[in-house]
């Protein structure tokens, strides 16, 4: 009955690819040139 799978399994992966990526820069808008590329991601569900 609806529920988007356990996020464990997301919060495990992002982890990993932190460990071999480095750290993930968080910036302001105001911060980015004006051609830049940018991405929205998300997640939510129930464990």
């Amino acid at each position: 009955t609806g529920g988007g799978g356990n996020p464990y399994i997301g919060m495990l992966r992002a982890r990993e690819l932190v460990r071999a990526h480095g750290p993930v820069d968080v910036l302001g808008l105001d911060e980015l040139p004006d051609d830049s590329r940018v991405i929205c991601v998300g997640g939510m569900g129930a464990p």
